[in-house]
C-alpha cells in the first residue's frame, strides 16, 4: 500500500508542491550554498533534489522520512541526478520526534509534515536542538486541504502558529496564499534562543 501511495505522490508532486511554491520555500531559506540543511519529512524528494543542488558539494542535506517506499524512490532520483550530498534517515518514529541521528544544521525546512506530528511542541523543541542560534526555519503547511480536511488546532490562526513557534525558541512570520485546492501556510523565521 505504501508503495502505491509513494508512486501516487511522485505522479502528483507538481500539483502538491509546484515549482512556484518550491521557489518560494528556497527564497525564504536564503543562501543555501555550503549549508547543512535538515529536511524534516522528505517524502519522495520533490524538495530534496532542489536542496541538494543548491547546497552544492560542500553542503549537505539530511532528509528524514517514515516510509521506506518514499525513501526507495528518493534514492533512485538522487542516483539519476548524480547527487551524493544527501543523507536519508528513515525513522519509524518520525511523527513523534526528530531522529537522534540528525546533527546540528544551519537551516530546517519542512513541507507538509509538521501538521502530521503527534506532538508539535516536542518536535519543535527537537528541531530547536538541531538548529544553530540564528539558523533559519521554513515550513509549508496546507489549510482547508481539498476543502474538507480540518487543520490541526495550532494551524488555524496565524497568532497561534507564531506563539507555538515562539514557545519553542523561534521568531517566525506567517503568510497564507491560495493554492489549487487548498491554502498554503508559509511559516518562516529563525531560532532566537535555546529551549
Amino acid at each position: 500500500m505504501s508503495r502505491l501511495v509513494a508512486h501516487a505522490t511522485l505522479i502528483t508532486e507538481k500539483l502538491l508542491l509546484p515549482k512556484k511554491t518550491v521557489n518560494k520555500l528556497l527564497g525564504l531559506m536564503g543562501e543555501l550554498k555550503e549549508r547543512n540543511i535538515l529536511e524534516y519529512g522528505c517524502n519522495v524528494g520533490t524538495l530534496t533534489l532542489e536542496l541538494a543542488r543548491k547546497t552544492g558539494p560542500k553542503g549537505h542535506v539530511y532528509a528524514t522520512e517514515l516510509f521506506e517506499a518514499d525513501i526507495k524512490l528518493l534514492k533512485k532520483r538522487l542516483k539519476k541526478h548524480n547527487l551524493d550530498n544527501v543523507t536519508i534517515i528513515q525513522d519509524e518514529n518520525h511523527r513523534h520526534q526528530v531522529s537522534p541521528k540528525v546533527p546540528k544544521v544551519d537551516i530546517v525546512v519542512s513541507a507538509g509534515m509538521l501538521s502530521y506530528t503527534h506532538n508539535i511542541k516536542k518536535v519543535l523543541k527537537e528541531l530547536n536542538d538541531r538548529l544553530i542560534i540564528g539558523g533559519k526555519i521554513v515550513a509549508l503547511e496546507y489549510d482547508n486541504f481539498y476543502g474538507f480536511v480540518d487543520n490541526e488546532y495550532w494551524l488555524k490562526y496565524n497568532t497561534t502558529i507564531e506563539q507555538t513557534f515562539y514557545k519553542a525558541g523561534f521568531d517566525v512570520s506567517v503568510e497564507r496564499s491560495h493554492g489549487p485546492l487548498w491554502q498554503y501556510i508559509f511559516i518562516y523565521g529563525k531560532k532566537v534562543r535555546n529551549v
